[in-house]
Order: structure tokens, then C-alpha cells, then sequence
């Protein structure tokens, strides 16, 4: 049986526990939407010429990258499908974005899981 002090400190880092995996998750959740195909320093289209342009976004698509894609599609002055190309690299990233939370999701779980278990023993 815990006493009265034990118990509110039990809380306290329970609090600061969810907190804290509130916060890794949302940092988690930030780093997984960050784009890592488009750098500052690399542009996304490296052609200012449309033909080329064109021609890279064509096979940017067959590889799924969408953002060049989309980037090179602009320069190539084909609006259409820049925007269906920017439409596709934003449901890819928001599916790698759902699977990685999930898995902070469950990783975080377990970790709470095993806390509970460590301080039940301790008991």
C-alpha cells in the first residue's frame, strides 16, 4: 500500500511522463512531415528549359518523386499536372507520416507500460 506522499509523487511522474511523450510525439509528428527530397541548397527543378523540365518530371513520376515532379512540371508551364504531382507527394508524406506516428504511438505505449510494470515492482 502506498502512503500519501508516495502517491501524489506516483502522479506527479505520471504527468510528467504523458506530458513529456505528448511532446515527442509532436516533434515526432513535425520531423515525419519535413520534406527530405527537397533540399535549400538543390533546386527541385534543375532545368529552366521546358522540354528538359518536362522530361524530368515525367520520370521523377515514375520514380514517385511528386515534389520534383510537381517543381518541374511548373517550369515546364504544365499547371495541371504540377498540381496533381503536388496532390500525390502530399498524400505520400501524409501516409509515411501517419505510419511513423503510429509507430512513436506504439513504442511510446510500451514504454509506458513498462514504467507501470517497474513501479509495481518497486512496490
Amino acid at each position: 500500500m502506498l502512503d500519501a506522499t508516495s502517491s501524489v509523487r506516483l502522479t506527479s511522474i505520471r504527468r510528467r511522463l504523458r506530458s513529456s511523450v505528448g511532446l515527442i510525439l509532436l516533434a515526432a509528428a513535425r520531423l515525419a512531415v519535413a520534406n527530405p527530397e527537397q533540399s535549400d541548397t538543390v533546386p527541385a527543378c534543375p532545368f529552366s528549359e521546358p522540354e528538359h523540365a518536362r522530361l524530368l518530371a515525367d520520370r521523377s513520376v515514375e520514380q514517385g518523386a511528386y515534389q520534383r515532379a510537381g517543381e518541374c512540371y511548373k517550369v515546364a508551364g504544365d499547371y495541371d499536372r504540377a498540381n496533381s504531382a503536388f496532390i500525390e507527394a502530399s498524400r505520400v508524406a501524409a501516409r509515411a507520416s501517419s505510419r511513423q506516428l503510429a509507430q512513436d504511438r506504439d513504442q511510446a505505449k510500451a514504454q509506458w507500460q513498462r514504467l507501470q510494470a517497474a513501479l509495481h515492482r518497486k512496490r
